[in-house]
């Protein structure tokens, strides 16, 4: 019996602190609330072709994790791997940022991309779609983020056409959600 309660207990520890590594970090393409300077995690969230996107991938350092690089995996309509080291971009408060900047291709190509997440105080972890976690990349590259480029506007952004109008899409946009009443940017 003693034995049994030694495992479950053990176990119980690991996953533990499998699941704190894990929560650590993240990636939300459309999240615009937590990169500093109000950016969505993939900005522009729907990118044109011949724009540059930048692509965030995010830190929490409150529970002792600390990243030191990454690497940025992408490929173009199923093509073979490509790979870009991740940048240092912000702290704010117990948040840390990395990014990695890519030139974006033809419209109606379809950007495949994850992350490598390193640490020097955790197992290094590979972040793809959905935020999902995994220690093997083979988890990543069978489950990336993924997008289809849109058209080239003058701004960079995607054009949007509802019901016959174009509408030039960028972060800039005011946001209201009624629902939660919260507004972004925020009204002073």
């Amino acid at each position: 019996m003693r034995t049994l309660c030694f495992a479950v207990i053990s176990f119980l520890i690991v996953q533990g602190a499998l699941h704190a590594q894990f929560e650590a970090i993240w990636h939300s393409p459309a999240d615009a609330s937590e990169v500093p300077g109000g950016v969505t995690m993939r900005d522009p969230l729907f990118p044109g072709a011949g724009a540059t996107a930048t692509f965030y991938q995010g830190v929490w350092k409150g529970d002792g994790a600390n990243q030191t690089g990454g690497t940025f995996h992408y490929r173009i309509d199923g093509g073979p791997w490509q790979s870009k080291p991740l940048d240092f971009h912000a702290n704010d408060g117990d948040l840390q940022f990395w990014k990695a900047d890519h030139l974006m291709p033809a419209a109606g190509s379809v950007v495949d991309y994850y992350f490598f997440v390193t640490l020097d105080n955790r197992d290094n972890t590979w972040l793809f779609n959905g935020n999902s976690k995994s220690l093997d990349q083979g988890d990543a590259q069978a489950n990336p983020y993924s997008f289809t480029v849109g058209s080239t506007s003058s701004s960079g952004g995607a054009v949007l056409t509802v019901n016959g109008v174009n509408a030039n899409y960028n972060t800039l946009n005011f946001h209201i959600d009624e629902v939660r009443d919260t507004a972004f940017p925020q009204l002073e």
